[in-house]
């Protein structure tokens, strides 16, 4: 995979953890009490595990082709950390 395709990919993967995140905070206004709040503080997590993603996709931006694949390396993990979080947050509701 060239660093073209790394680009479109993670863009996609992002964009869609930023769509998760929003269904997730929807869901949430119909929480209330300690239940909100628990909601609100992973959701956080997951917003700071997005931004890091965010982070990487610049560094995948200015890299060159040979840094690209550790730079997807790192996309990679943080991606599944998302997904765990995520996860457990629907798991939820």
């Amino acid at each position: 995979m060239n660093k073209q395709e790394l680009k479109t990919e993670f863009k996609n993967k992002i964009d869609e953890a930023y769509r998760d995140i929003l269904e997730l905070e929807n869901k949430s206004k119909n929480a209330s009490g300690e239940m909100k709040k628990q909601l609100d503080e992973r959701i956080d997590k997951l917003q700071t595990k997005k931004d890091q993603m965010d982070s990487f996709y610049e560094e995948l931006l200015n890299s060159s082709e040979e840094k690209a694949k550790e730079v997807k390396i790192k996309l990679d993990k943080s991606m599944v950390g998302f997904r765990e979080g995520f996860k457990e947050i629907a798991e939820i509701f």
